[in-house]
C-alpha cells in the first residue's frame, strides 16, 4: 500500500519555545533543563489543530475581548431576533455575565483569558482554532456562588457548548450546581474541572465541582515541570488526569503575557 505523509506542524508564535507545557518530553528546544511533562502537542497537531464547529464554554471571570492573541477564537452567538424575550438573555452575542448581570462578560480579574495558536504573535494554544464562549460566573475577586455558576452551566449547555471548562473550586456542596452538571451530562456535555491547589487528598477533603459523582466530569490535577505531581495540586479522589500546571506561559489582560501556576492552568490544556 502507498504510504501517506503529513507536514510536521509547528506554530509560528514567537513565544512558543517558552511553552514547555505543549512541547514533548525532554524536548531540547525548551530553554533550560529539559522537562518530562510536556503534553507533546506537536504529535497531535500533525493530525488535528482545529476544533471545527465545537463550542467550548469557559465558566470563569470572562475574557479580555481586545487581546490580539485571543480575539480570533471567541465565539459570537447569533443576534437575538426577539431581543432576548425567549431566553431572557438579550444581545448576548459575546456570552453572558452571571456574576454582576448583563451581556458584557469582560474579564475584570484576569483569570479567564487564554490564547490563539499559529497566528504569528505571542503564545500558542493547544487548539489553534476553536470557538470559546464567555460565561462569566466569577466576580473581580474571583468568587462565585453555586447558584450563579449553576445558571452559567444551564446557559452554556443551551447555547450549544459541548465542553465546559471550570477552573474553579469550592469546599461546599451545592445541590443546584450538581443538578446543573447533571443537566449537562444528560445533554452529552463534558465538564473539565480543576482539582484545586490545596495539597489535599480529595478522598478525605472533597472539592467541587471536581468531586461530584458524575461520569461527565474530568477532574484535572497539576503536574510539575520535572517530578510528577506539582506540590500544590490536590490529588486522590476523582483525579485521574494530570496536565502541566507550573509556570505556564499565557495571555494576560490588557494585551500582555505572563506566567502562572495552578490547576486552573491544567484544566484548559485538557479541555
Amino acid at each position: 500500500p502507498e504510504a501517506v505523509f503529513h507536514a510536521a506542524r509547528v506554530p509560528n508564535d514567537p513565544m512558543y519555545a517558552d511553552q514547555y507545557e505543549v512541547l514533548g518530553p525532554w524536548d531540547p528546544r525548551f530553554r533550560g533543563t529539559p522537562v518530562r511533562h510536556g503534553i507533546d502537542a506537536e504529535y497531535a497537531w500533525n493530525r488535528v489543530f482545529d476544533s471545527g464547529y465545537l463550542v467550548l464554554a469557559i465558566l470563569d471571570s470572562g475574557f479580555d475581548f481586545r487581546h490580539p492573541d485571543l480575539a480570533a477564537n471567541i465565539y459570537h452567538r447569533p443576534a437575538d431576533a426577539d431581543f432576548g424575550r425567549r431566553d431572557g438573555y438579550p444581545d448576548d452575542t459575546l456570552g453572558w455575565n452571571f456574576a454582576t448581570g448583563g451581556n458584557d462578560p469582560s474579564d475584570d480579574a484576569g483569570h479567564g483569558t487564554m490564547a490563539v495558536g499559529n497566528n504569528g504573535i505571542g503564545v500558542s494554544g493547544v487548539l489553534w482554532h476553536t470557538h470559546m464562549l464567555a460565561v462569566k460566573v466569577l466576580n473581580r475577586d474571583l468568587d462565585g456562588e453555586g447558584t450563579t455558576i449553576a445558571f452559567g452551566v444551564y446557559y452554556a449547555v443551551r447555547a450549544g457548548a459541548r465542553i465546559l471548562n471550570m477552573s474553579l473550586e469550592g469546599s461546599q456542596y451545592s445541590t443546584l450546581l450538581f443538578d446543573a452538571l447533571s443537566f449537562a451530562r444528560d445533554h452529552g456535555v463534558l465538564v473539565v474541572a480543576s482539582a484545586g491547589n490545596g495539597r489535599l487528598d480529595l478522598d478525605l477533603s472533597p472539592v467541587y465541582p471536581a468531586c461530584y459523582p458524575l461520569d461527565n466530569i474530568v477532574a484535572v490535577g497539576s503536574t510539575a515541570k520535572v517530578h510528577g505531581r506539582a506540590p500544590f495540586s490536590n490529588f486522590g479522589g476523582p483525579v485521574r488526569v494530570g496536565a502541566p500546571g507550573e509556570d505556564i506561559a499565557t495571555t494576560t489582560r490588557g494585551g500582555g503575557y505572563g506566567n502562572g501556576s495552578g490547576t486552573s492552568f491544567s484544566a484548559p490544556l485538557v479541555s
